[in-house]
């Protein structure tokens, strides 16, 4: 017998009772769905939770075929990069950046490690002129803001 949910939603519903406490594991522990409620109260509790309460739409059509119409109308605002993926956001981001090696150290091998800025990397800290541009100035407001505050100069 179908219940007439999308396949979504089932599997919404099916995650929920088995991985909740709340679910049936609760069943088998004492007999309950959700701790004591009236399995009709528990059970919309459940399909609410997995938003199987929700009619679906109809007439829908693709986000696919929606934006490449919008586009269409509104060139100006097309995205340089669009890309369209089946299932969860999550993933399809993942696979996204693991295709194309986004969100690591090396990303090119054209340019090196640094991307083409070796020339600006500074490896010792301590030798490096550029790691201590601003230091003196620094160091010589604290020193003066310090001086006016214990000294009664200040407030």
């Amino acid at each position: 017998m179908k219940l007439g949910f999308c396949e979504e939603a089932a599997m919404n519903i099916t995650n929920r009772l088995f991985s909740s406490m709340d679910g049936i594991y609760q069943f088998e522990h004492d007999g309950f769905i959700g701790f004591g409620d009236s399995k009709e109260d528990a059970a919309l509790r459940q399909l609410k939770a997995a938003n199987a309460n929700w009619k679906l739409a109809e007439n829908s059509i693709l986000s696919k075929e929606y934006w490449e119409r919008y586009f269409a109308q509104h060139p100006e605002q097309r995205p340089k990069h669009l890309i369209f993926y089946d299932g969860d956001p999550t993933s399809a981001i993942h696979k996204l950046q693991q295709g194309n090696n986004i969100g690591r150290a090396d990303v090119s091998t054209d340019e090196g490690k640094l991307l083409g800025f070796d020339d600006r990397h500074i490896t010792d800290i301590r030798e490096d002129p550029r790691a201590k541009v601003g230091y003196d100035e620094l160091v010589e407001t604290a020193h003066r803001i310090i001086t006016e505050h214990y000294s009664g100069g200040g407030k």
